[in-house]
Order: C-alpha cells, then sequence, then structure tokens
C-alpha cells in the first residue's frame, strides 16, 4: 500500500535551521510524521534508525569511530533510545 505525502508547514524546518547550525533537533508528539517528513525532505542526508540494535550498539561502542566513517550529512530516527556518555579525560 502506498501512502500519499501531504506537505506540511513543519518540513520546512529542517532545511532552515540546517542552513544556520550544525545540529537540528526535531521533537514532537508519537505518530505526528517526524520520521515521514525527515525522509522525504533531507534525500542527501545518511538516515540511521536508532531502534535497529546493530546502528544503537556502533554508536555507543564507539561514537567517534561512527561518526568519523559517517562524515556526511547525517540522521537519526529515535535517537531518545541511544544514550552516549562523554569520553573522560
Amino acid at each position: 500500500m502506498t501512502f500519499a505525502y501531504f506537505q506540511r508547514h513543519l518540513r520546512v524546518m529542517p532545511l532552515a535551521y540546517l542552513q544556520q547550525f550544525p545540529i537540528v533537533l526535531l521533537l514532537r508528539a508519537r505518530q505526528v510524521g517526524k520520521t515521514t517528513i525527515l525522509r522525504h525532505e533531507l534525500r542527501g542526508f545518511a538516515p540511521f534508525d536508532l531502534e535497529d540494535a546493530g546502528t544503537a550498539d556502533g554508536i555507543v561502542t564507539d561514537p567517534v569511530l561512527f561518526l568519523r566513517d559517517h562524515s556526511g550529512r547525517v540522521w537519526f530516527d529515535e535517537a531518545h533510545r541511544v544514550t552516549v556518555s562523554s569520553p573522560s579525560n
């Protein structure tokens, strides 16, 4: 089954903010289309779904290596599921 993508006023915000900031956090209620907006509007970005245990483990195990290996533009779905602590100095 294919669903139509309905353009929302929210869709321009991630792109507009990414012109000014290197990191943008999109928070909304559950089931309102956050992932759909990002998947549709950020086509040049690599998506990472942190509900996937392998992806989440790779980030938690070595976040520096993960970011080095993925130096292009990325977006994370379900980022609240992963906690990464900063390295001790």
